[in-house]
């Protein structure tokens, strides 16, 4: 048996070349891209937060454009207390993280 495959090859004409490097680059900077490397980052900085996923909200003020990664979760300490813990991750739009801070 044979499969029929097609492939879509887009053409641009070059009055549209800036417009094409703008959506690729709105693309590859997408929220879901910045919150799994961001969240990979704090999982190897905190172990205890793998597998929680964050709350995320979006600012913006003027030109910049930020994003704010919540991690909550409640870990037992040694005493078999309960500790409630806050990661809050505050990011530029490209993803590159610009202060970490926790509480406990």
């Amino acid at each position: 048996m044979c499969q029929q495959v097609s492939q879509v090859i887009w053409i641009y004409p070059p009055s549209y070349a800036g417009q094409v490097k703008l959506l690729m680059a709105e693309h590859s900077m997408n929220d879901d891209w910045i919150v799994q490397s961001v969240s990979a980052q704090v999982f190897r900085q905190y172990p205890e937060l793998k597998g929680i996923h964050p709350d995320v909200h979006w600012t913006q003020n003027g030109e910049t454009k930020r994003c704010s990664l919540i991690f909550q979760t409640t870990v037992k300490t040694a005493t078999g207390k309960n500790l409630h813990r806050r990661i809050k991750v505050v990011t530029n739009a490209d993803g590159k993280i610009q202060k970490i801070s926790s509480s406990r």
